[in-house]
């Protein structure tokens, strides 16, 4: 009987693992097909690390994942000084994912299933950022972030607490794709004014489609979610909490009204990219707590937005 529960449990731990392994390898070759296949093809480029590296790879036929790799390690060096491996670990086995499969798909399959794609730019612009979005969804689902202009907006964020992490990003990205286009009309000879528009506007198209297929993926446009956990042992479950996420609780003290038991009530916010931690660390501590999450449409204070 001990023996069958020992195997019962090992089952149980190695289910998780294995989906968390799949969903990094189905989530980071989606992320090089999108690249390979769709935006480098048609010239768009997305914001952040991905779309310095698809100008790099059309200027210069540099591999767009060993670029992404190179942007990031700078990035990650200060983060990692920051905050500590225990706070990104999960980003670096994304961006070393994504990078090592975004080559590997251009180097096994994009030059032959897909030619460049002189019919209809635009279907490739919405099938990249779809897929982009996707495959950051599928990442993100399961705590995992791939850097680049999301990583250095939370950490402007933290430094310059009035500063927005979205907006941070936003303007980042807003950059790349300006600056990109004009490095093009400069340095490409087909490039004309109206093909520099064109392309803008291929571009905001494929970041638009990237929202949201990255929410629909993700569950929800809202950026937050409020956790109530009921559970016996709240206290090791609040410790978790703040020890694995970094984000306070507060104790609600309720009473059951059919049992007419006292239970405390576990409440805390948390991003949508803390989620599957968040699951996690209750589901290790007690498997049977009861869970309710709500969409938090708006949350301001400490490590969220300021209250203006």
């Amino acid at each position: 009987m001990a023996e069958e529960n020992t195997n019962t449990n090992l089952k149980s731990r190695a289910s998780p693992i294995l989906s968390e392994i799949l969903s990094v390898i189905l989530g980071s070759t989606l992320y090089g097909v999108a690249i390979d296949m769709f935006l480098t093809p048609s010239g768009t480029v997305m914001g952040g690390a991905t779309g310095i590296a698809t100008v790099l790879n059309i200027l210069f036929d540099l591999p767009a994942g060993t670029v992404i790799l190179v942007i990031n390690i700078p990035i990650l060096l200060i983060a990692l000084k920051l905050y500590g491996i225990k706070m990104l670990y999960h980003t670096i086995i994304a961006v070393a994912s994504t990078s090592v499969l975004t080559d590997l798909v251009e180097l096994l399959f994009a030059n032959e299933i897909l030619p460049i794609p002189e019919m209809d730019p635009l279907f490739f612009a919405v099938c990249g950022g779809g897929l982009l979005g996707a495959a950051s969804g599928i990442l993100l689902s399961h705590g995992y972030t791939t850097g680049g202009s999301d990583l250095v907006g939370v950490m402007l964020h933290r430094k310059f607490p009035r500063l927005s992490t979205g907006n941070v990003i936003f303007i980042l990205d807003l950059i790349v794709i300006g600056g990109s286009a004009i490095v093009r009309f400069f340095f490409v000879e087909e490039y004309t004014v109206a093909t520099l528009i064109t392309s803008v506007l291929y571009s905001v198209v494929a970041v638009f489609v990237y929202s949201i297929a990255i929410d629909a993926v993700v569950g929800g446009t809202k950026t937050s979610r409020l956790a109530l956990i009921v559970s016996d042992k709240y206290d090791e479950v609040a410790d978790g909490i703040f020890r694995d996420l970094g984000r306070g609780v507060t104790i609600l003290h309720g009473l059951g009204w059919y049992s007419g038991q006292e239970k405390n009530v576990i409440m805390c916010v948390v991003k949508r990219s803390e989620l599957f931690r968040l699951k996690s660390t209750v589901k290790v501590v007690d498997d049977k707590a009861f869970m309710i999450l709500a969409d938090a449409k708006e949350v301001l204070g400490h490590n969220f937005e300021q209250i203006e």
